[in-house]
């Protein structure tokens, strides 16, 4: 999306950072015919390391968390209403490896609940 398609650069920001370590955004959508869905998330390593993370195995007993992601409605830096914002446009930001990464087949949308 062009610069100023974005509701602020804080979101601009955090959704370039989405394939990185720390705090991110994305978009997704929970089915065919459910609306484009927010996301605020983490990751502690890249995504990259991620899938290699995996592929080593259980290194030990004690849980640790290497991604997580909590269903957002509101921009976290300007509080623009992020379906409304985008609207149709929020196809644009769909990232099918993170909807990969975080599969959420029985998730209801943001709102939802």
């Amino acid at each position: 999306m062009a610069r100023s398609e974005w509701c602020c650069n804080g979101l601009s920001h955090a959704f370039a950072q989405r394939a990185d370590r720390g705090i991110y955004v994305f978009a997704s959508r929970l089915g065919p015919s459910s609306p484009v869905s927010f996301w605020l998330a983490m990751r502690s390593v890249t995504q990259a390391d991620l899938r290699r993370r995996e592929n080593l195995g259980p290194s030990s007993t004690v849980p640790v968390t290497l991604a997580t992601r909590v269903p957002i409605r509101f921009c976290p830096w300007c509080g623009k209403r992020l379906d409304r914002f985008y609207g149709p446009n929020g196809n644009q930001l769909i990232d099918t490896s993170l909807d990969a990464e975080f599969y959420l087949p029985e998730s209801p949308a943001p709102g939802t609940d």
